[in-house]
C-alpha cells in the first residue's frame, strides 16, 4: 500500500524590523511610558529599588502614559527557499495544496539555516493559510514571511 504525501515549496522573506517589545521599553528609546519613579515622600528614588514598584529610578507606567512599543516592518528581502514535506499532522485543505504542521515548517527552517537548532514551534506564532507570517511568541516580533510557491505530490513506498 502506498500513501500520498506532498512537498510544499515556500520562498522565505526576511524582514527589516523597527521597534521593540513592551518589556524592552526604556528611557534610551525615548519611550513616553517610562517615567521616573518617586518615593512615597515625593523625592526621586536613588539607584536602590523603590519599595512601592520594585524598580530602580524608573517605572513602566502604562496607566498614565501611552506605551508606543510595537513592531514595524520597514522592508522585506527574499533570502531563499524551503521545502516542507507533509507529515502525520498534515491535512488536505483544497484540491491543490496540502498544509503541514508547524513543527515540519520549523524543522525545514532549521535545516536551511534560517533558524537556530534550539528553536521549537512553540517559540513561534504562525498566521496565514497559503502564505505564512511567523512571529516570536514571547514578544510578537515579526521573523519571516513564507510565500507559498508550489505543491508537488509524491507517493511513499510501503
Amino acid at each position: 500500500m502506498t500513501s500520498t504525501k506532498s512537498v510544499l515549496t515556500y520562498r522565505v522573506w526576511s524582514y527589516d524590523v523597527w521597534g521593540h517589545a513592551a518589556k524592552d521599553c526604556c528611557k534610551a528609546y525615548g519611550c513616553p511610558c517610562v517615567v521616573e519613579c518617586w518615593d512615597c515622600d515625593g523625592s526621586p528614588t536613588s539607584l536602590e529599588p523603590c519599595d512601592e514598584c520594585g524598580t530602580a529610578g524608573v517605572v513602566h507606567d502604562t496607566e498614565d502614559h501611552e506605551c508606543d512599543a510595537g513592531w514595524e516592518i520597514n522592508d522585506r528581502f527574499p533570502i531563499g527557499h524551503i521545502e516542507v514535506e507533509t507529515d502525520g499532522k498534515s491535512t488536505y485543505r483544497s484540491e491543490v495544496s496540502w498544509h503541514c504542521s508547524n513543527e515540519a515548517i520549523v524543522k525545514a527552517l532549521i535545516d536551511a539555516g534560517f533558524l537556530k537548532a534550539h528553536v521549537r514551534s512553540s517559540d513561534i506564532d504562525f498566521d496565514g493559510d497559503e502564505d505564512l507570517f511567523l512571529e516570536r511568541s514571547d514578544d510578537g516580533c515579526p521573523l519571516f514571511q513564507l510565500e507559498f510557491e508550489k505543491s508537488e505530490s509524491c507517493e511513499d513506498e510501503p
